[in-house]
């Protein structure tokens, strides 16, 4: 990778997906540059419909993404180093197209629909394609292809962290209006719920993990300090930041803790 590339693609990584960036750090330096083009492209597509507010103008962006890895081969070229990057490193270790191009629906927000209180099966099919989509690919980049209970292990820590990202976002909103409503308060419960349902799924299996599903997974480290983030000052008045930090030292702590020992 040339190093105005590599310096293009860690920059992204580390604005738009921090904790898939850290992981990609602490992983052998000979999976790292691929690791660190996979954290890109999650950072691509899951800050288009976060910084675009005309839904169809988000639409147009992920759709770009659709047509590319549908086209991408050997040696394909856009002139965006993350897309081509991403061309390689799928070509080279046999990405599933369909599982990248399901990661982008999943940003779509035009037949997103509100996560209810109990989840129906497209909203979890959604998520599945976000987290555990991102840590299977990272898996098979480090030559892990998990089967049976490592499979549901690794679904596990996806929908733990994906979970909790919805429940992030749902604290933040209701911090945003006076007198949260009800139902966005069981809301609220019933994601954090579901992560911490699936972070102990995990947690049954990670122990005998090898390495590298240990590092596939690692963002699933910061689930319950995420968890611990959006309880603190409930009922009162949230700003996103507020209700969703983890200290700088804690995130890293907890990364490089959870990659040494397999506890989650």
């Amino acid at each position: 990778m040339k190093e105005d590339d590599r310096e293009i693609i860690t920059g992204i990584a580390r604005a738009h997906a921090l904790d898939y960036y850290l992981s990609a750090l602490l992983a052998p330096r000979k999976y790292r540059d691929d690791l660190l083009v996979l954290a890109a492209f999650e950072a691509e597509i899951d800050r288009i419909p976060r910084q675009v507010t005309d839904p169809m103008v988000a639409e147009i962006r992920l759709q770009w993404w659709r047509d590319w890895i549908d086209a991408m081969e050997p040696g394909s070229a856009s002139g965006n180093p993350v897309a081509d990057h991403l061309a390689e490193v799928a070509t080279r270790h046999r990405l599933d197209k369909e599982r990248l191009i399901a990661s982008v629906d999943a940003r779509s927000t035009l037949d997103a629909e509100p996560t209810p209180f109990i989840l129906p099966g497209g909203v979890r099919a959604r998520l599945r394609a976000r987290d555990f989509a991102a840590m299977l690919r990272a898996a098979n980049v480090m030559g892990a292809f998990p089967q049976g209970p490592d499979y549901e292990a690794l679904e596990a820590a996806g929908l733990a962290v994906s979970f909790a990202q919805v429940a992030q976002s749902t604290r933040t909103n209701v911090g945003k209006v006076d007198g949260p409503h009800m139902g966005q308060i069981l809301n609220l419960k019933s994601e954090m719920q579901m992560a911490r349902q699936n972070l102990a799924l995990l947690r049954q299996h990670a122990r005998s993990w090898s390495p590298r599903m240990r590092l596939a997974a690692l963002p699933a480290a910061l689930v319950e300090p995420y968890l611990r983030a959006c309880e603190r000052g409930a009922g009162q008045d949230a700003t996103e930041e507020q209700a969703n930090t983890i200290l700088p030292m804690t995130r890293v702590w907890r990364l490089w803790w959870t990659a040494r020992t397999g506890r989650f």
